[in-house]
């Protein structure tokens, strides 16, 4: 995985050549997964939409964390600022993003908007964008087919 993000997001060159480079190539998966799909009922659609939802954003995901996610709390660390002590699981990664893609300070926070603001970068929000879209998406395929299926 960390392959991938560091292949997506390189240092060196222009860092969307690669991105460039990597979508015609799920394209076609998708293209190719389209074709085989073509005399399937809605209910089949539904169901691989949403596994390679499911794909997509498990992939952002782990870009997210560990690039996007990493960052703003080393730069957090090196200001002094704390990390939130209530997290466990990971739910501040979430909470992150939606700072980030709104880009506003909310007066009342459990993540310190101001401090990840400072520090997110130009793609960081690219993650974030990503990261929401396709966890929404995923929710909103599943969903569906739940109710559909029944």
């Amino acid at each position: 995985m960390r392959f991938l993000c560091d292949f997506i997001f390189s240092v060196n060159g222009s860092r969307w050549d690669n991105l460039f480079f990597i979508c015609p190539l799920v394209g076609l998966v998708i293209l190719v997964l389209i074709v085989k799909l073509a005399d399937t009922g809605i209910e089949n659609w539904l169901l691989y939409g949403g596994g390679i939802s499911l794909l997509i954003f498990s992939i952002v995901t782990v870009c997210f964390i560990r690039v996007s996610g990493r960052y703003v709390e080393r730069e957090m660390k090196k200001e002094g600022s704390s990390l939130p002590q209530w997290d466990g699981i990971g739910l501040r990664y979430g909470m992150y993003a939606i700072v980030i893609v709104r880009n506003t300070v909310s007066s009342m926070s459990l993540v310190d908007d101001k401090a990840i603001l400072r520090h997110a970068r130009k793609k960081d929000r690219y993650l974030a964008i990503l990261y929401l879209v396709s966890g929404s998406l995923t929710l909103l395929l599943a969903t569906v087919y739940y109710f559909y299926s029944q």
